[in-house]
């Protein structure tokens, strides 16, 4: 069995060129339908990382055996395709994290924190949101939002 680290070293090479420099911390997250550069209707799941310059968002196409067997009965899983989104840190105008209050309003409401980050947009210079929720964060989903709002 070939060892899947040469693909693993090439992918984080690619990545710490999209960010401009080495990644202090990424996580798994779902990039929500509101979200401005995503199309209505659109919940996606991808990797955040950043580094000191940027912030990337990278969703990968679903090519796999099962979203093979579903495409026929979805014509958004045969459109799916690879999204990279990079985004300059100096050009965020908000970064906000809003969570339930109270310990029994996060056991039972099933809401994981939302993010909410504004940036301008460097080909448009129009304002664009990013609403996310942190699916799993390498360094814990509390210290992974203190990075990125430093």
């Amino acid at each position: 069995m070939q060892s899947p680290q040469p693909e693993m070293d090439g992918f984080e090479q690619a990545l710490r060129a999209l960010a401009d420099g080495d990644i202090l911390d990424q996580a798994m997250v779902r990039l929500l339908p509101e979200s401005t550069p995503v199309e209505k209707g659109a919940d996606l799941y991808g990797l955040l990382a950043f580094s000191d310059r940027k912030i990337v968002f990278k969703h990968f196409a679903n090519h796999n055996w099962l979203s093979t067997l579903m495409a026929g009965s979805s014509d958004t899983m045969r459109d799916d395709k690879e999204i990279t989104l990079v985004i300059d840190r100096r050009s965020v105008l908000e970064l906000t994290r809003s969570a339930p209050e109270g310990f029994w309003q996060r056991l039972f409401s099933g809401n994981e924190p939302t993010y909410t980050l504004r940036y301008q947009d460097e080909t448009s210079r129009e304002t664009a949101t990013l609403l996310l929720t942190v699916v799993h964060a390498q360094s814990g989903e509390k210290r992974f939002f203190e990075g990125l709002s430093s």
